[in-house]
C-alpha cells in the first residue's frame, strides 16, 4: 500500500515572486552538478535550462534526453502520457540558487536535488485535488544514492529530506509539446508557471517524442 501524503501536501511551488513578474528560460552550457552521484550525472546533458524571474536566475534544470518507458506499440501510436513512463525514474536534476517555498510553506533550501517521477496515489483523499495526477519529487543530491528506479514508498521517504518534515518536495507536471524545438516557460493560469521541455521516451516497443511541463512557480488553488 502506498504512503498517503498528497491529501495534505500537494503540488506546486512558490518562488517568492508575484504572478505579475515575468519568467524566462535560457540554455546554458553548464555541466551537471558535482553533488550528484556519478550514475545520475551520466544520464544528464552538459547544459541546463536556467529559469529566471525579475530578480535573475533562481533554478537550473538538467533533464535527461531519453526517459525509460513501458508503452505498447499502440500507446506509442496514440501518443504518450506520464503513465507510460517508468515511475520513480530520474527525470533530471535541479539546482536552486535560493530557497524555494512549497505549497505548505515549507522551505526547500537552496542546493542540488534529483527530480524523479511519481504518480498521485489512487484514493478518495485526493479527489479533485489537482488538475493532473503526475508529479516530480525532489530528493537532496546527497540522499539519492543511485540512478536506478526504486519503490514509490522509498522515493517518498527520500523526498521528505527536501522539506525537513514528513512531506515530499513536490512539483506538479503538465503535458507539453514533445515536438517543440526548445524549452520555454508557460503561464498555466492561477499563478502557475511551468518550464516545458521536449524529450523522448524509450520503451521496449519503440521510441516516441514526449514533452512535459514542470512547475517552477505557483501552487494549487484546488485543495
Amino acid at each position: 500500500m502506498r504512503v498517503v501524503w498528497f491529501a495534505i501536501a500537494f503540488v506546486g511551488i512558490g518562488t517568492g515572486v508575484t504572478a505579475a513578474e515575468k519568467y524566462a528560460v535560457k540554455r546554458e552550457a553548464v555541466d551537471p552538478p558535482a553533488e550528484l552521484v556519478d550514475g545520475i550525472r551520466k544520464l544528464l546533458p552538459k547544459e541546463c535550462e536556467a529559469v529566471s524571474d525579475g530578480t535573475g536566475a533562481f533554478a537550473r534544470f538538467w533533464f535527461r534526453a531519453e526517459l525509460p518507458g513501458k508503452a505498447t506499440a499502440q500507446q506509442i501510436k496514440n501518443g504518450l502520457t506520464f503513465q507510460e513512463v517508468v515511475e520513480t525514474c530520474v527525470l533530471g536534476a535541479v539546482k536552486f540558487d535560493r530557497a524555494f517555498i512549497d505549497y505548505r510553506k515549507q522551505e526547500i533550501a537552496a542546493g542540488v536535488y534529483t527530480v524523479r517521477l511519481a504518480y498521485q496515489p489512487e484514493n478518495g483523499d485526493h479527489k479533485d485535488s489537482a488538475p493532473h495526477t503526475d508529479f516530480a519529487l525532489l530528493v537532496p543530491a546527497d540522499k539519492d544514492p543511485k540512478a536506478e528506479e526504486m519503490e514509490p514508498k522509498t522515493l517518498y521517504k527520500l523526498s521528505f529530506a527536501s522539506t525537513g518534515g514528513e512531506h515530499p518536495g513536490v512539483l506538479l507536471l503538465y503535458p507539453a509539446d514533445g515536438k517543440a524545438k526548445d524549452a520555454k516557460v508557460q503561464d498555466r493560469g492561477s499563478g502557475v508557471w511551468t518550464l516545458n521541455v521536449p524529450r523522448s521516451v524509450v520503451s521496449p516497443e519503440g521510441k516516441a517524442a514526449f514533452g512535459f511541463g514542470i512547475t517552477v512557480a505557483g501552487w494549487s488553488k484546488l485543495r
